[in-house]
């Protein structure tokens, strides 16, 4: 099931349109968590579910924060069973895969995917701290390093998850 729902969030986040804007900046989640929203994002009504928040900026970039909180294992057994790459590329097969790479940030072990569909840039990035789980897919325009670089929002996103 989350295989599924994993490859329909990456679909929204390709081909989702049409946003109206909340002026929130802090977003809370299931479990009485909540994460800073990046400066210039607004959150996409009427798309998000129970298990995952859509943002945008500037109708170009685009986040979906997908979260599992009460599913860790699920989490856990897609990490160890699946290939990121092969799922996005069975799920957009125009999907061309670039990098994937495997580093610590924060108190998260991330595996960050790089890949483009119709030549837009677009990375994944898969958080796991032994108790909680994280995907983050983003839409850019700008090539980004890991969570790492300053440059990179979603570093401060997932700086700012309580």
């Amino acid at each position: 099931m989350k295989l599924k729902y994993f490859a329909v969030c990456l679909f929204v986040l390709i081909l989702a349109a049409g946003i109206s804007a909340a002026y929130a900046t802090d977003v809370d989640f299931e479990g009485g968590h909540s994460f800073t929203m990046p400066d210039g994002y607004e959150i996409v009504e009427g798309q998000n579910t129970t298990e995952d928040i859509i943002m945008e900026k500037n109708g170009d970039n685009r986040i979906v924060f997908q979260y599992w909180i009460d599913e860790y294992e699920d989490l856990k057994n897609i990490e160890e069973n699946y290939n990121f790459g092969d799922i996005i590329k069975a799920v957009m097969e125009d999907a061309v895969i670039g990098n994937e790479e495997n580093y610590t940030f924060e108190d998260y072990d991330v595996t960050q995917i790089d890949y483009k569909v119709q030549g837009i840039q677009c990375y994944s990035y898969i958080l796991d701290n032994g108790k909680e789980g994280y995907v983050i897919h983003h839409i850019a325009k700008e090539d980004l390093k890991d969570l790492n670089d300053p440059d990179n929002v979603i570093g401060d996103l997932v700086k700012s998850i309580k």
